[in-house]
């Protein structure tokens, strides 16, 4: 059943964490949604917050883009949508950008490149082909799947339970969803560029092949403005995982060099997929490259170029974030209050701002399905008050059932 927001203004969850044990904060999170106009942004219809991690039955388990994670310690920008072609005229290659602030990301976006082939076998990157629209997602950015390599089959039940895609030798690390990771230099007939690139590191025909596939890691970074997800490199680091040819862990690898990851992160990080809680802060930063900001206030000025079929620039200022105020048996309590999600879709002029208000210090221990009656609200700019709905008590339930 799809989720409704609980105010025609902004949708609202009250809740505690972890679920599973006895909670050690409350948290309240609020959604508002933006229309950005030409003299700024004002308040649409509310969008419901999106994959919450609470639901047993949400899939995939960690989707990329969550509302629900309060652990996020900094903002995730991201910007979805297509690059427009000037006019609506055909156009082989153009600019897309987003500033925040003094911070600018752009792509380098090209219509669809097949690889040529001369006679001696040496690769030749053709003018792309002409495009009115080009959607900037991961799958038209550079990675992918060399589906040339060898890989021995799984030869035992348990080899075939550990069998994962991941292990696979032929698979871009940072991004398996991609297009123009090559580890072979044979021609390989209809190989397609990637749609999106780094204008400071782009793909040459020199670059093209990786050769030996444990040197995957010199190849470019994909370029977008979208979501990560959770087996993206350097990601899957975060949670003491590997691709298949770990990378090293000292300079060479651009993520140690450029200050993403430590030099140290093979220690650091330890495999722990079955304590969401103690995962350490930075892997809930879901934003591509780039995109996760630590301070973004009311005010800052914001624009995204190229995105809109009709508008070269929008640009707007951030608004200022919702009054949030939570009572505790009808005192207030002190709340740590974070923007943790700013989604763009420029094409609808529609930005949608997640705030997380964290409350670590309860007056006293409440423990859903334990306490029946658990006196804990809270205030969005002034509204009538939004009140915690404890489940029914476990007690209850056995007697329920007895």
């Amino acid at each position: 059943m799809p989720r409704k927001p609980v105010r025609d203004k902004y949708d609202a969850v009250l809740d505690f964490a972890p679920s599973r044990a006895v909670p050690s904060v409350a948290y309240v999170l609020v959604k508002q949604t933006y229309r950005i106009g030409e003299r700024g942004c004002v308040l649409d219809a509310a969008q419901p917050l999106v994959h919450d991690l609470r639901d047993d039955t949400l899939q995939p388990r960690l989707p990329p883009g969550s509302d629900f994670w309060i652990q996020k310690q900094a903002t995730d920008v991201v910007v979805q949508g297509s690059a427009f072609a000037p006019n609506g005229r055909p156009i082989r290659s153009m600019t897309a950008s987003v500033t925040v602030g003094k911070a600018a990301k752009r792509i380098n976006v090209f219509g669809n490149r097949r690889l040529e082939w001369r006679s001696d076998g040496t690769p030749v990157i053709p003018y792309p082909e002409t495009f009115i629209d080009m959607p900037l997602t991961y799958e038209n950015a550079y990675g992918g799947i060399d589906v040339r390599m060898d890989m021995a089959p799984p030869q035992s039940p348990e080899e075939l339970v550990k069998f994962d895609l991941l292990d696979y030798p032929g698979i871009y690390p940072r991004n398996l969803h991609g297009k123009g990771y090559l580890v072979r230099p044979e021609p390989i007939p209809g190989a397609l560029m990637p749609n999106l690139e780094n204008p400071r590191d782009l793909l040459t025909a020199d670059r093209l092949f990786v050769r030996d596939p444990r040197l995957w890691y010199r190849q470019p970074f994909p370029w977008c403005f979208d979501w990560t997800n959770a087996v993206m490199f350097p990601r899957m680091a975060y949670l003491g995982l590997s691709p298949c040819f770990p990378p090293p862990s000292d300079v060479s690898l651009p993520e140690v060099a450029q200050g993403i990851l430590p030099a140290n992160f093979k220690q650091a990080y330890s495999p722990s997929l079955d304590a969401a809680d103690s995962w350490p802060a930075i892997f809930y930063q879901e934003a591509s490259l780039g995109m996760s900001f630590t301070a973004l206030s009311a005010g800052i000025p914001m624009a995204v170029e190229g995105m809109h079929p009709e508008r070269a620039r929008i640009a707007w200022q951030l608004p200022s974030p919702p009054s949030i105020q939570v009572l505790f048996e009808g005192k207030r309590v002190p709340a740590t209050i974070r923007l943790t999600n700013c989604v763009i879709t420029p094409a609808d002029l529609r930005m949608c701002l997640v705030y997380a208000a964290v409350i670590a210090e309860m007056p006293r221990v409440f423990i859903p399905g334990v306490h029946k009656e658990i006196p804990f609200l809270a205030v969005i700019d002034g509204d009538r008050p939004l009140a915690y709905a404890p489940p029914v008590p476990i007690l209850e339930q056995l007697e329920g059932k007895g």
